[in-house]
């Protein structure tokens, strides 16, 4: 009875061992893993806010472009009605050819 009793504290002791050592391996891995996690993070923000500015700097530039395009098509057309003395009618249809053909041009060219 008593080296039965033995026997059972011993092998309580080692599964109290092994408890032990498990636990100590799964906290090293569980912050290896919160630290791997923490820095993946922190590069895919840095990547996000990269992607952002970019993003932000070619869709102001696209407007810059358009409101430019829209100022000098007026210009043209004002410059065609007065200083020429086109008909309103031919001077738009003419400002609309340029663009139209220009929208193609541009088209062609991004297909490539």
């Amino acid at each position: 009875m008593v080296e039965k009793k033995r026997n059972n504290d011993f092998i309580g002791i080692l599964r109290n061992l092994v408890k032990q050592i498990a636990q100590i391996i799964l906290d090293d891995v569980s912050m290896v893993v919160e630290e791997g996690a923490d820095i993946m993070l922190v590069k895919i923000e840095n990547k996000f806010r990269k992607f952002q500015k970019k993003l932000t700097r070619k869709i102001t530039s696209v407007f810059l472009l358009l409101f430019g395009g829209v100022f000098l098509s007026l210009a043209f057309l004002f410059f065609l009605i007065e200083v020429l003395m086109w008909s309103k009618s031919l001077s738009f249809l003419v400002i609309g050819l340029i663009i139209l053909i220009s929208g193609l041009l541009l088209n062609e060219g991004f297909d490539a």
